[in-house]
């Protein structure tokens, strides 16, 4: 991805947004998730390293100093679903789909 560094505060990051778009760079996303990256920008999420170093590239001769490439992470590492009344042979599918994902836990949920 191609971001610039956390801005320390959503005011910081709204300002710094505002300055891009002033040099035209509208396709911005502020970043609020509780990463390292919070209150910082995304420019954009690119297949390859060489697409985001081109861009990073463009973005520079647009006057766009403090933009840099890195590895994109997801944050969420977990997620949980509640299945209510289900029928015992779809428990019984599930429980097939799960034997094929070791890490996957299943349990019953409390009254």
């Amino acid at each position: 991805m191609v971001f610039i560094p956390s801005q320390g505060s959503k005011a910081g990051a709204d300002k710094k947004a505002a300055e891009l778009r002033r040099m035209g760079i509208t396709n911005l996303f502020i970043i609020q998730d509780n990463s390292a990256l919070r209150w910082g920008i995304s420019l954009g999420v690119f297949k390859t390293e060489a697409a985001a170093r081109a861009y990073l590239t463009s973005l520079g001769q647009r006057g766009v100093r403090s933009a840099r490439v890195g590895v994109r992470s997801v944050s969420t590492s977990k997620v949980a679903y509640q299945l209510r009344e289900l029928e015992p042979a779809t428990t019984q599918a599930l429980d097939r789909i799960l034997a094929d994902f070791p890490e996957q836990k299943k349990r019953e949920c409390g009254q």
